[in-house]
């Protein structure tokens, strides 16, 4: 039931009209880019979290492109952070969380990006 009540809460906030300080406990609404070559826009950040990657799936922030998870892994090879293929060499289509400290930028591959 606990979490009937956080899900019944976080549609209240996302339908809500009402000031930040009305809907407090409320998830804070995700703005999102896509960025290249590793880097995101400007003002911008790379997003870093397993949770916010997942989150910005789940919210159906990847519409018009390939709409799945993969979940996380850590690979040197693959960017850092939460990003997105399609048509890739190597990796399935859609997106995925990179825990690893460094990861490296791919030709075609591209990361979700947030405003910092």
């Amino acid at each position: 039931l606990a979490n009937l009540g956080k899900k019944n809460k976080w549609k209240q906030c996302q339908t809500s009209t009402c000031a930040s300080s009305c809907c407090t406990g409320c998830p804070m609404a995700l703005t999102v880019t896509i960025g290249s070559n590793g880097i995101c826009p400007e003002s911008y950040a790379l997003i870093k979290d397993a949770q916010v990657c997942k989150q910005t799936f789940r919210l159906g922030l990847t519409r018009g492109m390939d709409a799945r998870y993969h979940g996380s892994e850590s690979a040197r090879w693959w960017p850092q952070g939460c990003y997105y293929c399609k048509g890739v060499s190597g990796c399935l289509d859609g997106t995925w969380f990179n825990q690893h400290s460094v990861g490296n930028p791919r030709n075609g591959v591209n990361v979700w990006c947030s405003k910092a």
